[in-house]
């Protein structure tokens, strides 16, 4: 009785063991795993704040060119999608639709879990051109996700002396991203080239008696008045958008 006992304790003993050390392998790949995978997230993000920083650089006609950055694409993929539009509606007609279009990667872990904004504000109007591009991140449906995007304007007012009447002069400016490539996969290097698309797009309206500016981010859609931006009638307006290309290869 005595050898059946000190067999089934050794037995006991032994299978305890086994699971730990089961246990322990499947905690350790877990936690490399994991580790690799928040260093190449955190990396991409990283590459996403230096292209926002980059963007006003990039489509200045002065000093505008290109900006390349090398991306991983290990675990996580590259792609873009439809964000929204803005809407300028002049003297109560639609002048002018703008597609906003964001460059997104995302990796199918929960490296965070709140959407945050790492770069830029949150603001439909902004008065700087390095606040037009934002950079957000955020979980969804199992995935985490960094997401640019530059779904506002940058306006400018001022008031001038024309014909003999005080008026105000409005400059709205925008960045139309054009992405050259679909989603891209796993599993290899990609590169990222941001460049000056074309001469930007410039419309002048004289007169104008009525002005609205209407967001649609993701759905949720603002509109905005010249009341609301502080201005009086009548208004001489310009509209600058400006093509900023993004090739993925």
């Amino acid at each position: 009785m005595r050898a059946l006992s000190e067999a089934i304790s050794t037995i006991i003993i032994y299978s305890i063991l086994v699971a730990l050390a089961l246990f322990m392998s499947v905690y350790v790949l877990h936690s490399a795993t994991s580790g690799v995978s928040s260093t190449e997230y955190f990396y991409v993000r990283q590459l996403f704040q230096s292209s926002a920083q980059n963007i006003p650089e990039i489509v200045n006609p002065l000093s505008g060119g290109t900006y390349t950055i090398s991306y991983p694409g290990i675990r996580m993929g590259i792609g873009w999608m439809k964000y929204g539009s803005i809407t300028i509606v002049v003297n109560n007609t639609i002048e002018y639709e703008l597609p906003c279009t964001a460059i997104y990667s995302k990796i199918d872990t929960a490296i965070i879990t709140s959407k945050r904004i790492v770069y830029g504000i949150n603001a439909l109007i902004v008065n700087d051109t390095r606040l037009m591009p934002r950079v957000v991140e955020y979980y969804q449906e199992g995935s985490t996700y960094i997401r640019l995007d530059t779904c506002r304007i940058l306006l400018y007012k001022t008031r001038i002396l024309r014909d003999n009447t005080t008026v105000y002069y409005v400059r709205v400016f925008f960045i139309n991203i054009t992405p050259i490539a679909s989603f891209k996969g796993y599993g290899k290097i990609h590169t990222l080239r941001y460049y000056f698309r074309s001469t930007p797009l410039l419309v002048s309206y004289d007169n104008v008696m009525s002005l609205d500016i209407r967001f649609n981010q993701n759905g949720n859609i603002t509109e905005i008045n010249y009341k609301d931006l502080g201005l009086e009638l009548p208004i001489y307006l310009d509209v600058i958008v400006y093509n900023l290309g993004v090739e993925m290869t």
